[in-house]
C-alpha cells in the first residue's frame, strides 16, 4: 500500500514525475493499467496509444509527446526540436536542410558521407529499388 512517509511499499512504476503502484498506473481514458507497454504523455495524464491518437493526434518519435510544429517524414511524426540527425544529434532545419534517410531516421549530410563505401552502396541500391516500384504502380 501506500505510505505517506515512505512513498509506495513493493513495485513501482516512475512516470509522470510521480510514483505509482503498476496496477493503479493506467491510461487516462481506457484505465487498463500499462503493464510494461510504452504509454504517451498529455499535460498530467498517460494514454495508450489507441487513446492518445484518438484524443491528441500523432505523437512525436523520439519524445512521445503531443507534436508541436509537427514534421511528417519516413511515415513517422516528430516534434520541430526532435527533427535532428541521429549520427550527430545535430538538429536538422526541416524547411532548408539536406537530409538523408537510413533506416527510416535522418541524418546529415556529413554523417552520412562518414558511412562505409559499401553501405551508401547498398543505401542508394535499395532507394532505387523502392523507386521503380513506385513508378511501377503508377
Amino acid at each position: 500500500g501506500i505510505n505517506a512517509e515512505y512513498g509506495i511499499a513493493g513495485r513501482a512504476v516512475s512516470a509522470l514525475d510521480k510514483k505509482w503502484h503498476p496496477e493503479h498506473f493506467v491510461c487516462g481514458h481506457c484505465e487498463r493499467p500499462f503493464a510494461g507497454e510504452r504509454f504517451y504523455e498529455h499535460g498530467t495524464m498517460a494514454y495508450c496509444e489507441l487513446h492518445y491518437r484518438k484524443l491528441f493526434g500523432e505523437p512525436c518519435f523520439y519524445c512521445c509527446k503531443s507534436a508541436a510544429d509537427e514534421i511528417v517524414q519516413f511515415n513517422k511524426t516528430w516534434c520541430e526540436n526532435h527533427f535532428f540527425c541521429h549520427g550527430c544529434d545535430v538538429h536538422i532545419k526541416y524547411s532548408n536542410s539536406k537530409f538523408l534517410e537510413i533506416d527510416f531516421l535522418p541524418y546529415c549530410k556529413k554523417c552520412y558521407g562518414k558511412l562505409p563505401d559499401e553501405l551508401k552502396k547498398r543505401l542508394k541500391k535499395a532507394a532505387e529499388s523502392l523507386e521503380r516500384k513506385k513508378v511501377g504502380k503508377k
